[in-house]
């Protein structure tokens, strides 16, 4: 039988331990390797192992990896954004590793291995009970590869979720700046454009949006903005407080139906009565089909309120 207290390690790892972990348990080289002949564990990599029967799935696969990297190794890019449940990542393909520069050279047997030359004990933390770079790190790394577009997108849905993630990641861009990482250059972009306490895009349908509304050099509008007069009407997609004037992107997906309209002839006579003096809806067609329609609402609103005064 395994010591006590190495079995009550394994099962917070995944059923799995590394060599070394064994060791410290008083477990040594001939008595793994009897148990292996036995049948009570597997060998995962010359430096892992595993309780027999434990059942196999992603994230042990991904522990297993952790593990084989050696002290310091963390779950990192495609394999740490999955595991922050980051939508667009899964833990089906090879898992994503990362340690020091600095660490004592050793091969990976499992998964694929990308050292950094940064990475201090506060970027590092655990979920699912796997060692991962923080989340707002796994967004620098992910600046540092995927596309603009996908970083952008990413960074929105978290930001969403979790809007403490924004000074975070305001807080980490001068230190990783300072140490040249890949990236940089593309979430600096992207903060400045999201400043700490403002609001990002709900959707894809709102960015598109504001992409239009920004080639055509139209100011930009605020977003995401919870309005009301004496009472809390509601969280309004765009708005132009100067003008007082509201927009509003309506999907076809939750605007289409009786009910849906009524609801919206409320909420938007409920705005006029607070003290709006425009607010309009823009169609989901125009933005994706006409999106010179979806511009000129905007911009024939905006010049009409202007010389009303």
């Amino acid at each position: 039988m395994l010591p006590p207290e190495l079995r009550a390690k394994a099962q917070v790892q995944y059923g799995s331990f590394s060599r070394v972990q064994a060791r410290q348990h008083g477990l040594d080289r001939h008595g793994l390797f009897r148990r292996v002949a036995s049948g009570e564990l597997e060998r995962c990599s010359p430096r892992v192992f595993h309780i027999a029967g434990t059942p196999v799935d992603a994230r042990r696969a991904l522990m297993d990896a952790v593990l084989d990297g050696g002290l310091g190794t963390v779950a990192s890019r495609r394999s740490a954004a999955a595991l922050w449940a980051i939508p667009g990542y899964d833990l089906s393909g090879v898992a994503e590793v990362a340690r020091r520069r600095n660490a004592p050279a050793r091969d990976l047997h499992l998964g694929h291995l990308h050292p950094l030359r940064y990475l201090p004990d506060h970027l590092v933390t655990r979920v699912a009970g796997i060692p991962v770079l923080t989340l707002a790190a796994v967004l620098f790394q992910l600046a540092g590869f995927e596309p603009p577009h996908r970083v952008e997108r990413a960074l929105d849905t978290v930001v969403t979720r979790s809007p403490g993630t924004l000074r975070a990641l305001h807080q980490l861009l001068p230190e990783l700046a300072a140490q040249g990482r890949d990236g940089i250059v593309v979430m600096r972009s992207l903060l400045q454009e999201r400043p700490v306490g403002s609001r990002v895009f709900a959707s894809n349908l709102e960015r598109r949006f504001a992409t239009i509304l920004a080639a055509a050099g139209e100011p930009p509008l605020e977003r995401q903005v919870d309005l009301g007069g004496h009472e809390w009407i509601g969280r309004t997609d765009f708005v132009d407080r100067e003008l007082g004037a509201v927009f509003e992107v309506q999907s076809d997906t939750y605007h289409a139906s009786v009910l849906d309209r009524r609801l919206d002839e409320e909420r938007f006579a409920a705005l006029r009565a607070a003290g709006f003096r425009a607010v309009e809806a823009v169609l989901e067609r125009w933005v994706w089909h006409e999106p010179d329609r979806a511009l000129e609402i905007v911009h024939s609103t905006r010049c009409r309120l202007r010389r009303a005064g």
